[in-house]
């Protein structure tokens, strides 16, 4: 071989290799990556509103009974940092207790009150609804519509005078008053927060409605109708809890010897997270944690179990949490907590 088609050669290898006066290497070419997937792993914010209302209640008044009506409407939803609805769901409860002009409740105080995602057809709007849907499946449909959504673009929707959908995309599924469905969202957006749950997580909602701390007007004292509704937002991957949110409501009044009601049915009723420490329960808690920093520490115990596990949570007799860990930040009774887990996760 000439010397000069041997130095032509050795000048070739070096520009491939990379000469540099050293050892001679070949950096490798980046492997090609699988484009990424949107919004998979993208931590989104979970929410839960309730929103209740004792407008339509009555005193006993010539003969008739009265009658203590709380109106609820529930939500739980996921949004992105953007304010973009991910999942939303949303509950409903019709609670109502029935009082005589003697002061005596007549509808008895240990009565549970379904939901109306529960009751499903047994509600009874099919029959009367002009386009053959039950209240559970319009409700669903203006869950599913806010989906991709943000809530500003909601209440920039198109409503006729009585409140119910204009828009073409609702009117053939939805015949409701939407007002308190579009607050309800506007509030579990508004309060949510990064607790764990990610796009695409399941969200389920769950509610417990009972009036046990109800009683007669006697001996002097007033009588009472309490409408207790504890409610738990859970975001699931699998069977495995990704964030979970518990809150709780009590719509109340007063009323006399008479049955005349004599509570304020106008006035505002919030939520236990919303009273926060208002709601009272620190100055006598023995740990000196509110309501609402329990049912906090709760769900944060709940997040990466399963249904199953929660279950299977050690109480002592009384149904507080025996449990090392979490009794040092929860002594309230549990019972409805786990009742919640396991029909929202179960």
């Amino acid at each position: 071989m000439r010397k000069h088609d041997l130095c032509a050669i050795l000048l070739s290898l070096c520009l491939l290799a990379g000469c540099s006066g050293g050892t001679a290497s070949v950096t490798p070419s980046p492997r090609p990556t699988a484009a990424p997937v949107p919004g998979v792993g993208m931590e989104v914010k979970t929410g839960l509103a309730m929103v209740a209302d004792l407008g339509q209640s009555k005193s006993a008044d010539g003969g008739q009974e009265g009658t203590v009506l709380a109106d609820m409407i529930l939500v739980a939803l996921t949004v992105t940092e953007k304010g973009v609805i991910d999942s939303c769901v949303i509950d409903g409860v019709r609670a109502q207790m029935g009082l005589d002009a003697s002061g005596r409740l007549t509808t008895a105080a240990d009565t549970k009150f379904p939901s109306k995602n529960e009751l499903g057809e047994s509600y009874g709007m099919k029959g009367a609804s002009s386009i053959g849907r039950e209240w559970s499946e319009q409700a669903d449909a203006f869950a599913r519509y806010a989906q991709g959504k943000t809530v500003e673009e909601l209440k920039g929707m198109s409503l006729d005078a009585d409140g119910r959908p204009a828009e073409a995309d609702l009117t053939g599924s939805v015949t409701l008053k939407v007002g308190n469905f579009l607050a309800a969202i506007e509030k579990a957006a508004a309060s949510a927060a990064y607790r764990g749950a990610q796009l695409g997580n399941e969200l389920r909602l769950a509610s417990i409605t009972a009036a046990d701390k109800s009683r007669d007007a006697a001996g002097g004292e007033a009588g009472l109708v309490q409408i207790s509704t504890t409610a738990a937002a859970v975001t699931l991957a699998g069977e495995n809890i990704t964030s979970c949110i518990l809150d709780g409501i009590q719509a109340e009044t007063a009323f006399d010897t008479a049955g005349r009601l004599t509570g304020d049915l106008t006035a505002p009723i919030r939520s236990k997270n919303e009273l926060g420490e208002e709601y009272g329960m620190k100055k006598s808690s023995a740990i000196g944690r509110e309501w609402n920093e329990q049912a906090a520490a709760f769900s944060e115990y709940v997040r990466g179990k399963t249904a199953g596990e929660v279950s299977r949570l050690s109480v002592t007799g009384e149904g507080r949490p025996s449990d090392a860990d979490l009794a040092a930040t929860v002594t309230i009774r549990v019972g409805d907590f786990l009742e919640l887990i396991q029909k929202a996760a179960g």
